[in-house]
């Protein structure tokens, strides 16, 4: 959004690190032709392209106000890398303070989170489906 920055990217992994959030998801906004927002952005010069198959919530398609557009995308890759690290899965998964009370979901979040994992090494946006 246009409150983005680098460092408010870094602020959301480090609130997913405390948090332990067993699933994370993020995308970079992305408005649809015939929005509000797509017809704001066009209209102001903002956008970057109108090549619909970019339009994927993996590389930002505008100019924020805040981060440049390569900026932005970069940094949201870097969060997802954070993110899908061994070290943050396990920690946000079986080695969450509640997955001895509910070991069923945490092992359930671990998988989910293994195969979010080969969506980020393709710098596809992870999808459960």
């Amino acid at each position: 959004t246009d409150s983005d920055t680098e460092q408010s990217i870094r602020a959301t992994y480090d609130f997913i690190w405390r948090t332990r959030i067993p699933i994370p998801r993020f995308y970079i906004l992305t408005h649809p032709p015939g929005s509000a927002l797509y017809d704001q952005y066009k209209s102001e010069g903002r956008l970057i392209t109108e090549d619909l198959r970019k339009y994927d919530v993996s590389q930002c398609v505008h100019k924020p106000e805040n981060i440049s557009p390569q900026k932005l995308t970069e940094m949201v890759w870097w969060l997802y890398r954070k993110v899908f690290s061994w070290k943050s899965r396990l920690r946000r998964t079986i080695l969450h303070p509640a997955a001895l009370r509910n070991p069923v979901m945490h092992i359930f979040a671990l998988m989910v989170n293994l195969h979010y994992r080969k969506y980020v090494r393709r710098k596809v946006p992870p999808n459960i489906f």
